[in-house]
């Protein structure tokens, strides 16, 4: 009967790992958003598994069993420590980096103290945060945020806001600047400013995803239509919360078009939910660039009173001359 039961606990596994190699859009049907979130942890699981099946004296090729897969279920984080960086240096070209920030702000309540010392710290010229609220955006006013980043770019109020707008405050004066840059987007309005790095223009935008609490199906498209942030030829920074990770195949899809910024640092995910908690803890928060761009450091910091760690990226841009 013990090894029915790990037989059983082994087919689960193996069929929830599986849904990691599900087509892009796939992955909006409920509940898999939340079941692939959580692949990460399916190593450890299995771990527990083979240890318990050791001590209730289960057959050897169970336990065999549970170690094979275990190793392979390690694989899912190989791009995180083995990406391959293809971008190369000209001889004739100029480099300048940018620091930016992202957060959510959790409906608004995001303390602003921790805000303004994390900008101060860390020297943040682009800052990014969505789920915002007007009294929010109010009261970094008030606390002087335009004296650290002088330029403001809020996204339009709309029904489909998820737990609030987004922002951008920078201190690079824009050359352009929208309050929703992708029309009809099924989420908060997406606000985008575009600012020249030696003379080459840079688009920044700041993106909330709708969570697959609200619309699993929406969720995924969302993080499809990304994609049309994407120009060729262009430098463009994505940042904010897109409630997913590499696990996700609507994500990898946009990954086609986008760089990440945790794997091409190659030291491992960015966690950054839930907050109060270092265990467990998923990676929702990015920071997504195009080519040109390559990211030099990047860390999460904690923001009181929200549920996201904020995401800070040094990012390193390439002009060619």
């Amino acid at each position: 009967m013990t090894n029915i039961i790990f037989s059983l606990l082994i087919v689960i596994l193996v069929l929830w790992q599986a849904t990691y190699f599900l087509p892009a859009g796939k992955d909006s049907i409920k509940p898999l958003p939340y079941v692939i979130a959580l692949q990460p942890f399916i190593p450890l699981i299995s771990c527990l598994f083979c240890l318990i099946a050791a001590l209730l004296q289960a057959q050897h090729f169970i336990l065999l069993i549970f170690i094979i897969f275990t190793l392979i279920s390690l694989l899912q984080f190989l791009p995180y420590f083995i990406h391959k960086n293809t971008q190369h240096s000209h001889t004739n070209s100029s480099k300048k980096s940018l620091n930016i920030m992202s957060l959510n702000c959790r409906y608004g309540r995001a303390n602003v103290d921790d805000i303004f010392h994390t900008i101060e710290n860390n020297h943040i010229e682009i800052l990014c945060l969505v789920e915002t609220t007007p009294e929010f955006i109010a009261k970094l006013e008030q606390a002087g945020i335009r004296t650290l980043l002088p330029y403001k770019q809020l996204g339009e109020h709309s029904t489909d806001d998820n737990g609030g707008s987004n922002a951008i405050f920078s201190s690079y004066a824009p050359v352009i600047s929208n309050a929703n840059a992708l029309p009809n987007y099924p989420a908060a309005a997406i606000p985008a400013i575009t600012i020249e790095i030696h003379d080459s223009p840079c688009s920044i935008a700041a993106i909330h995803t709708k969570s697959p609490m609200r619309s699993c199906a929406q969720w995924s498209q969302g993080i499809m239509q990304l994609r049309n942030f994407h120009m060729d030829n262009q430098l463009v920074i994505i940042c904010g919360d897109f409630n997913a990770s590499i696990n996700h195949p609507s994500f990898r899809y946009l990954l086609a078009f986008f760089k990440d910024t945790a794997i091409n640092l190659k030291k491992g995910p960015l966690l950054t939910f839930p907050r109060w908690t270092l265990f467990p803890r998923i990676e929702l928060d990015h920071v997504l660039f195009t080519d040109s761009i390559t990211p030099v450091h990047a860390k999460t910091v904690t923001v009181r009173d929200t549920d996201h760690l904020a995401v800070i990226a040094q990012l390193q841009f390439e002009i060619i001359k």
